[in-house]
This record gives C-alpha cells, structure tokens and sequence, in this order.
C-alpha cells in the first residue's frame, strides 16, 4: 500500500501566500474606510460652506431691503416706512431662511466732531464719571479734535501725548471714525467701549434727536431721571434724516446666524442716492433655533 503522507513544503507555500494576501484585503479596506471618511469630511464641508453662503446672502439681502426703504422714504416723507427706526423686523425669504432688519437714524447719536463740551460732559456725568473726571475727558476730546495747539483747562496736546509716552499726539482734525475715541489721552477703555454705540461722526448736528436716540444715551442726557422738557431742550434737536446704520441678521433653516451693518448717507437728487460710508461683517455662529417654523411675514 502506497504511504500517503502530507507535503510539509506545499502546506507552509499556502500559509505563506495566505499572508500577503490577508495584508492585501486588510489594506484595501482601510484605503476605502479612509476614502469614505474623507467622502462624507468633503460632503460636511461643502454642507457647511452652502450654509454660511446662504447665511451670508440673507444678511446682504436685508442690508439692501433697508437702502430700498431708505431711499424710498427720503423720497416721500409721509411715506410709511417698512422699517421704523429702532425696531427690529423680520421676514421669511422664501423657503431659505429669515432676515431681520433694524435701522438706526445717526441724528439720535453724538457726533463728536459737533459736540460741544457740555454736551460731552452731561453724557459722562450720565454714564457715571465724576464731574472733575467729565470735564476732563470733555476737554481732551475738543484738543484732539481742534486745530490748534492750545490747551483746554482740563486737556491735553500733544506734549501731553509724549510724554505720556505715546507715539502720536491729538488728530488737530475731525474725528474720521468712532473708534478714534480710543486715541484720545486719558479716556479708560471700558468708558470707550460704552460710549462708541451712542456716538458717530456722521450726523452733523451739535446735538441728538432724543427720538431716536439710544437707551443709554437718552438716560445718559437724563442723568439718570425721567429726561424733562428742559433737559430735552438742550441737549435734542430734529435729526437731519441724513445718515443711517443697516442692521440684517440672516437666519438659515439649519441655525446658522450671520450679521452685517452699513451705514449710508442718503444724497437726494444725485445720480447715486445713497452713499456707503463704513461696513462691516460679523462671524457666522451656530445657534440653537434654526430659521423654519417662525412665524414671520414673507419678505
């Protein structure tokens, strides 16, 4: 009888040639887990990008809904305006998300380049400073502002500036931007950070329209207490109905939030009615309510 024995030498072939071919399967299942992966990584961040695009586009379809009824309104004065002054409203832009416009009138602010001291005074006084330290930074901004190289009692020029050990001196021009406020000698950061919402550089007028102005600013001129006739006499006049500030936020149905802002000078009669003069774009950010389902006016 024939002794049939196994082939040592061709079984340990096999179990050498089942090896590479279990690293094979083994990596090509890993270059598809991987390519999978980097499928639905493509996937999210194209979502994410159609999202912030369409968050964007909301944003910029309320700053021009308010223009359009800017430009509307200085046009025809009875003209009932779709966007009060300092009421948020909001609309549906079709099925893609809500857009909410606010719209500010710059007459309600101080503008401080017109401003004089005593109005400067009566709103620090209002926020809370001392009547020394209120005369004094009252002061230093008419220095920073004026043309000349003269010091008020309680400002500054710019010695003061050197050797307080700064760079630059007082502007000895207009204020261009709000944020110049934080240039001027003496003025704490937090005291600036309060005072930039209620004032601009676009308003023209040596006073405020109380109408429109700010909470703050209106309670600031108050000194705290009911703002009486007197008070309202001195310190508003009718704004100029020159210059405004856009608010949009838009609202996607995902929940993703967006806001820009525009401030415009309106320029009846000319061939451009309106002028941009600043802008500026917010970060997205996620929130937790998402666009669908709010009850809202189309736009």
């Amino acid at each position: 009888m024939e002794d049939v024995r196994p082939d040592k030498a061709s079984g340990g072939q096999a179990g050498f040639t089942l090896v590479p071919v279990l690293w094979t399967v083994t990596l090509l299942a890993l270059i598809v887990t991987l390519f999978l992966s980097s499928v639905r990584t493509h996937t999210q961040i194209t979502a994410n990008s159609v999202e912030l695009a369409l968050a964007q586009a909301l944003a910029e379809t309320g700053i021009t809904l308010g223009v359009l009824d800017l430009v509307a309104s200085a046009g025809q004065p009875a003209r009932q305006r779709r966007y009060p002054m300092r009421q948020p409203v909001s609309c549906v832009a079709g099925s893609e998300g809500v857009v909410t416009v606010e719209i500010d009138d710059e007459g309600g602010k101080a503008d401080l380049n017109f401003a004089d001291t005593v109005l400067l005074q009566r709103i620090f006084t209002g926020l809370g400073s001392s009547r020394a330290d209120a005369s004094r930074f009252a002061d230093a901004i008419a220095d920073y502002r004026d043309s000349d190289d003269l010091r008020r009692l309680n400002g500054a020029e710019a010695d003061d500036y050197h050797r307080a050990g700064l760079a630059y001196g007082p502007a000895n021009g207009p204020f261009t931007a709000t944020e110049e406020l934080g240039q001027v000698l003496g003025l704490p950061r937090d005291l600036v950070a309060r005072l930039l919402p209620l004032v601009t550089v676009h308003s023209g007028s040596p006073s405020v329209d109380i109408a429109f102005a700010p909470p703050d600013l209106a309670a600031a001129l108050a000194g705290g207490t009911v703002l009486t006739p007197a008070i309202a006499s001195n310190a508003s006049s009718t704004s100029g109905r020159n210059a405004f500030t856009i608010h949009s936020r838009g609202l996607t149905p995902g929940g993703l939030r967006t806001e820009s802002a525009e401030l415009v000078s309106l320029t009846p009669g000319a061939r451009q009615p309106y002028v941009i003069r600043r802008w500026s774009r917010n970060a997205p950010a996620a929130i937790g309510d998402a666009a669908v389902g709010l009850s809202v006016p189309p736009c």
